[in-house]
């Protein structure tokens, strides 16, 4: 069912998905370029009661203007965001009202920064080194969510380009970020994990790097997670090209990290990253999941907060035209990494429950 209809508000090209903690569902436009409408952040305030077409779909202004789509709020209920472009940073939005109930509240006021990696200004590039090391989180707008002095780049409906603020501030600039998940670990620190895309911005194909990074919230410190040079547990050597375009994450009941490429059609994997010490860092990756079908995505991987050992993923854009969200069960127990799919199913528009 559609609970809002297709072009509200001029909504478009809608990629992020997150439920809050007050339990309505946020979504934005994975668009944005200067002097544009969109790069809007939306809340639907009654996603499980609204009728066809009758969500509650309301802008949430505070929000600086960029190209979304990872969304994560840890523990603390700080909203975690990126900017979807080659030079594009990682944000946060602090509310003064952190424990509110409801996005009237929440997104009433509150402040937003951006992610500053040592002295800042650096861009990731198409096969650039890592970016990591300490890391500092620099404001772009006032406490109030307004406009800051100096910095804010505010466009003619009064809200703020999260992008132009940020590259006034010399916030880190990284190749496409796309998605974000946060885990827990055993000491307590809190990893928000982001991917970036190896874009192919110098018309050569072969070089780009994509990469898993880990921010720890507690040390403001940026490690890489994983990236191309991990031992593919399938062949005990380096992972190489067959490791491309890491663009969605998950992360099971157990703390495993999951990481979905978009790829070409026919190639597209879903790798597991081995961590073996749990430090937060991958050791070793494995093929978890592929699609052969030519034209075919995997996005959206989700794993049942109520019964472990079930998990689904949309296949989107097969040649066939035929878009599915398939069911996948552990065989014979949850721990196991052998999977079956167990039911195929139209797939719509889907939102997932992640935090």
């Amino acid at each position: 069912m559609t609970i809002v209809a297709p072009g509200t508000q001029g909504f478009v090209s809608g990629d992020a998905s997150r439920w809050t903690p007050w339990g309505t569902y946020l979504t934005a436009e994975e668009s944005w370029g200067a002097n544009s409408t969109k790069g809007r952040l939306f809340e639907v305030t009654n996603p499980t009661t609204a009728a066809a077409n009758g969500g509650d779909f309301v802008q949430r202004t505070v929000i600086p203007r960029v190209s979304h789509e990872g969304l994560a709020f840890d523990n603390n209920n700080t909203l975690y965001f990126v900017d979807e472009l080659n030079g594009g940073g990682i944000y946060k939005y602090v509310s003064a009202k952190p424990n509110a109930t409801s996005g009237a509240d929440y997104f009433a006021e509150g402040q937003t920064y951006a992610l500053k990696v040592g002295g800042g200004g650096q861009f990731e590039g198409n096969n650039g080194s890592a970016i990591a090391g300490g890391a500092t989180w620099v404001a772009i707008t006032d406490a109030a969510g307004r406009a800051l002095s100096g910095v804010s780049v505010v466009l003619a409906d009064g809200t703020i380009d999260g992008r132009a603020s940020a590259t006034a501030v010399g916030a880190t600039g990284f190749n496409r970020p796309e998605d974000l998940e946060i885990k827990v670990l055993a000491n307590g620190h809190e990893l928000i994990y982001f991917t970036t895309t190896d874009s192919d911005n110098d018309a050569n194909a072969s070089n780009g790097r994509g990469r898993v990074y880990a921010l720890d919230l507690a040390t403001n410190t940026v490690k890489l997670a994983a990236d191309n040079t991990l031992k593919d547990l399938a062949t005990g050597l380096a992972v190489g090209s067959a490791w491309s375009n890491p663009d969605n994450l998950a992360i099971d009941a157990a703390g495993n990290i999951y990481v979905v490429e978009d790829q070409d059609g026919g190639k597209a994997d879903i790798w597991f990253l081995q961590d073996i010490d749990a430090d937060g860092i991958g050791d070793a990756v494995g093929r978890w999941l592929s699609l052969s079908t030519l034209g075919a995505e995997p996005t959206g991987l989700y794993f049942d907060k109520f019964d472990p050992s079930v998990a689904y993923v949309n296949v989107q854009h097969p040649a066939s035209g035929d878009d599915q969200l398939i069911r996948l069960h552990a065989v014979p127990e949850p721990g196991a990494l052998l999977l079956a799919l167990t039911g195929l199913g139209l797939m719509g528009t889907a939102g997932r429950r992640r935090r």
